[in-house]
């Protein structure tokens, strides 16, 4: 069984690689937030959210690969990720869609320059 949540997987992945040229960004966040959401729901996974919600970021623990599609059906705002990932065949152009920050977490001058563009963010 856990072969077919697999390709599911895999198939929502090809298909939002290959919606990249057709939608605008923000079009592509809404898109990609469903998207997600539906994962969620398949996975019977359930969301709380208390309150309403405020300014700030939201910066998930990474205990599983559950986290940035959890995060992804919050809200496809901005996010930051390994520079590694970049190169992936289809999380690359994914997030580059989506407005990933890439970081290369081992160089300083990588960081400092994501932390500005945070904070322009929480502007």
């Amino acid at each position: 069984m856990w072969i077919i949540e697999i390709l599911y997987f895999i198939y929502i992945l090809i298909r939002l690689r290959l919606e990249i040229p057709f939608y605008s960004q923000e079009e592509y966040r809404k898109n990609v937030t469903n998207w997600c959401r539906r994962l969620m729901k398949r996975y019977n996974t359930k969301i709380y959210v208390h309150g309403k919600p405020q300014p700030g970021f939201l910066v998930p623990n990474h205990t599983s690969y559950l986290d940035p599609i959890l995060v992804l059906a919050l809200k496809a705002g901005g996010a930051v990720a390994k520079r590694e990932i970049k190169d992936y065949l289809l999380f690359g152009p994914i997030g580059q869609k989506l407005g990933v920050l890439w970081v290369k977490r081992e160089r300083e001058k990588s960081r400092s320059s994501v932390i500005d563009q945070l904070n322009k963010w929480d502007a």
